[in-house]
């Protein structure tokens, strides 16, 4: 695999069945993920008023599950390998004898629960940074298969590698800054640095860090104030909130009543357990939560000036939201309506209204004229979609369409893929295969005097897994010189359809392929299409089984054409019926 380390795997997660339980409460204890977790899937987790049904796990699920339980298990046998005075303490007494003595690095290690606190911490590693008093202290370290930072030209984070793993040899690399997903990972080492505290064992400085799926070690400071979605003191926050939670709970099983919390839809909500009975029950009063991609604070603000439901919302003014952007609300009048008031408080407040219309009217609106909703079209037009796995692009896949007669245009799906193992020098072949097969078919277009276009949906992606090839390219490939003459040819040969849609339909809030397509009366063959869905069918492609692999690999390819195909669905609604869409703007 790219990246190091890779030392060992892990046992595959199996299949979840549907699962049903009523008030059958878990230890009431809080757990590091639960820190931001919403509170109403606490509650319902530590015992619910109704029978709820869990779903199986998605197929995505399982395998996000069993990345993280490979990786966790590779980068541990690399540091016992590293370091061979680790001490692996699988249970509490185990960890806290080893805490006691002084033990430098911990792996894998089962911390005593804070009773008085009801907090129990995981971590997969604990590494010895001081002495404070008669105990030995320590920070703690999460391992997660994910990117921990991103580019950015003015920040830096403290980064180490396995073999130097403290904190104390971490140096400053400059041009990266921690991405905003790592909030929830910093508030877990908070949680287990709280935890080690009541111990007698956290780092009085407050360091804790988070092995990256490159094997990079990244330090953060949990005492100051650098990362103030995660620090110490935005988890109190988090803590005594869900504290409170936890308490009201206990009271509601002791002596009935109120359940303590209700639901309230957010972005977490698809990946949950209870979003089938939530939803259900926000929907049943429209409530305004079930605006795409609103915070809890947002929602409560609307529900404080009367905006309770979607239809509230949709008959807001989104003009006038929009004009009220960044004023102060003592600069507004007497006569300001909850436009002005909203608008003041909630960034893109005009976004969140036209979301409510299309939720409300039940169909995507338009935001460009019907005159200026369109794509533009060629003569021969090519479809592009690629499929990576860990990183690497195995497939390019395109389909042709020709819409007047161009001599030697191939019109239909055409693939370049390979099932050998992954390397740089693979992914370089396909590429060079694929873009030989495609310069050709573009030159002979041009040869007689015909229009060319190529297309993709977020071309982020297809740019990235261009670059990447091309940086692998041997002698004869093709070079960047080559593919940037075609990307930045004008008028443009290269159309984001991602970009198309973004500018010219209003949807509910999500913009991506599968949940644009079918409002252009595109379906996907398969019955759970999907990018990570396709990383477990690769997984069968190249496995081990001769009688699943031909399948799955007949499955990706279907899928890749058919991911082609719904983009020229796309561009052809657009240039049609989309444009007898309702304007956002228009009243109902």
């Amino acid at each position: 695999m790219h990246g190091w380390p890779s030392c060992s795997t892990s046992p595959s997660v199996g299949t979840a069945a549907a699962r049903c339980f009523y008030a059958e409460p878990v230890s009431s204890l809080l757990h590091g993920q639960d820190i931001d977790a919403c509170v109403h899937r606490l509650a319902l987790t530590w015992g619910a008023p109704t029978p709820v049904t869990r779903p199986p796990l998605s197929l995505e699920a399982e395998r996000r599950i069993r990345e993280a339980r490979r990786w966790r298990a590779e980068v541990l046998a690399c540091l016992e390998a590293a370091h061979p005075d680790a001490v692996r303490t699988a249970t509490v007494d185990a960890t806290a004898d080893a805490l006691q003595r002084g033990v430098a690095l911990l792996l894998d290690p089962r911390l005593p629960d804070d009773v008085e606190g009801h907090r129990r911490a995981q971590v997969q590693a604990l590494v010895r940074v001081g002495r404070h008093g008669e105990n030995h202290t320590y920070a703690p370290v999460l391992i997660r298969y994910a990117e921990i930072v991103e580019p950015s030209r003015t920040r830096l984070v403290l980064g180490t590698t396995l073999e130097s793993f403290t904190p104390m040899a971490a140096q400053n690399v400059s041009g990266v800054a921690v991405r905003s997903s790592v909030t929830k990972a910093g508030l877990q080492l908070a949680h287990a640095l709280s935890v080690l505290k009541v111990l007698g064992h956290a780092d009085p400085h407050g360091r804790g860090g988070v092995v990256d799926r490159g094997g990079r070690v990244w330090w953060f400071d949990l005492a100051s104030d650098d990362y103030p979605k995660f620090n110490l003191e935005a988890y109190g926050h988090y803590y005594r909130e869900r504290r409170a939670v936890l308490d009201a709970h206990e009271q509601w099983q002791t002596n009935g009543g109120d359940f303590p919390t209700r639901p309230a839809w957010h972005r977490a909500c698809d990946d949950c357990d209870y979003a089938t009975t939530c939803k259900t029950q926000l929907a049943s009063s429209d409530d305004v939560s079930l605006v795409r991609f609103t915070t809890f604070t947002q929602q409560d603000l609307l529900r404080d000036h009367g905006v309770a439901t979607r239809v509230a919302l949709s008959g807001l003014d989104p003009a006038r939201a929009a004009a009220a952007k960044d004023r102060s609300p003592m600069s507004l009048g007497p006569n300001a309506g909850p436009e002005e008031h909203l608008g003041s408080a909630i960034a893109k407040l005009d976004e969140l209204i036209y979301r409510a219309r299309v939720a409300v009217r039940g169909t995507y609106l338009r935001i460009a004229p019907p005159e200026k909703t369109a794509c533009p079209t060629a003569d021969v037009e090519v479809d592009v979609d690629m499929e990576s796995y860990d990183d690497v692009t195995y497939l390019w896949g395109a389909a042709v369409r020709a819409t007047t007669p161009v001599e030697g245009v191939d019109e239909g799906y055409h693939a370049f893929v390979s099932f050998a193992p992954l390397t740089d020098e693979v992914e370089a072949q396909v590429f060079r295969d694929f873009w030989t097969w495609f310069a050709d078919l573009r030159a002979r277009t041009h040869a007689q005097g015909k229009t060319f276009a190529a297309y993709c949906f977020w071309s982020h992606a297809e740019d990235s897994a261009m670059d990447r090839a091309l940086s692998h390219q041997g002698e004869g490939g093709p070079t960047k010189a080559d593919v940037d003459a075609f990307r930045q040819a004008r008028p443009s040969e290269w159309i984001d359809i991602y970009a198309v849609v973004r500018e010219q339909i209003q949807t509910d809030g999500p913009l991506g392929l599968k949940q644009v397509a079918p409002a252009a009366g595109f379906a996907w063959r398969d019955e759970a299409p999907g990018g990570e869905a396709s990383m477990s069918w690769y997984e069968t492609a190249v496995g081990d089984d001769p009688d699943a692999a031909p399948a799955a690999r007949n499955r990706l390819l279907a899928y890749n054409e058919d991911d082609c195909l719904a983009t020229r669905a796309l561009r052809d609604w657009l240039n049609g019926p989309a444009r007898q869409l309702p304007h956002r703007d228009d009243p109902r």
